[in-house]
């Protein structure tokens, strides 16, 4: 498959505190290129089973993964709510869109 989608994966890292002692949270942002597919169904219904609505996979280099919780895909926020190892190359990210205002 073409990486040809352009993802962000985002790092999310505590800076403080408010004033009411909630954390302060900043995003950085890092571009990738990435190639987007579908879930395939087991996947969709063995995630359902666990709560997960797992709603796309990109495909990224090993190598470019960090441990990131997030991206961002076509101004759309998503979870990372697995990773795969295609082989020592190829990672997937099995992910689920964030509801609006998460």
């Amino acid at each position: 498959m073409r990486q040809d989608k352009v993802i962000y994966l985002i790092s999310i890292t505590v800076t403080g505190k408010d004033a009411e002692g909630l954390p302060v949270e900043a995003k950085a942002y890092r571009k990738v290129f990435a190639s987007k597919r579908s879930v395939y169904s087991q996947e969709f219904y063995q995630a359902a089973a666990a709560q997960l609505r797992p709603s796309v996979v990109f495909e990224v280099f090993t190598r470019e993964y960090a441990d990131e919780e997030y991206l961002m895909y076509e101004s759309r926020e998503y979870k990372i709510i697995r990773t795969f190892g295609k082989n020592e190359e190829k990672l997937e990210l099995i992910c689920s869109l964030m509801p609006c205002g998460a």
